[in-house]
């Protein structure tokens, strides 16, 4: 049953289906660049529950990218492989750091995206066929980067 519903889940992660919105959505920062020069933001779970996202690590999760061109936002997302994805949990109150490994060519200088986020509310035990996913966006993030302040 789990592992039916993360295949599911996988799916409407990789074609971008949200079924809503909810106040209690995690904070998403703004993006920075680490130490190292990676580009780096932070997710932040403001809900009195539990969320979960799937990514191939907790700090290396699925995202979708809009570029915004001419006033408007349009898909830039990198595709993604379903292999070895797992789904995260993010307990009240806790954040993680999230490294943005799979920019493709949106990174460039002069460039505004922004990061759609797939999270489901509470831990993975706790999941229904009828659990639905939430949809965050990031702040814009326009490039380049600077490190944090």
């Amino acid at each position: 049953m789990a592992y039916a519903l993360q295949l599911i889940c996988l799916c409407l992660v990789l074609i971008g289906t949200a079924v809503g919105a909810s106040p209690e959505l995690p904070a998403i920062s703004h993006a920075y660049l680490d130490s190292r020069g990676y580009p780096m933001l932070e997710i932040t779970n403001r809900s009195p529950k539990s969320v979960s996202y799937s990514g191939y690590s907790a700090a290396n999760l699925l995202f979708t990218i809009e570029l915004l061109k001419e006033g408007k936002w349009v898909n830039a997302d990198p595709g993604w492989c379903g292999n070895d994805v797992e789904f995260f949990e993010l307990k009240p109150g806790s954040s993680t750091t999230v490294i943005l490994l799979a920019l493709e060519e949106a990174d460039q200088p002069g460039n505004t995206i922004r990061l759609g986020f797939r999270f489901l509310m509470g831990a993975e035990s706790e999941w229904t066929e009828k659990t639905p996913f939430y949809f965050a966006w990031s702040p814009p993030i326009t490039f380049p980067l600077k490190p944090k302040s």
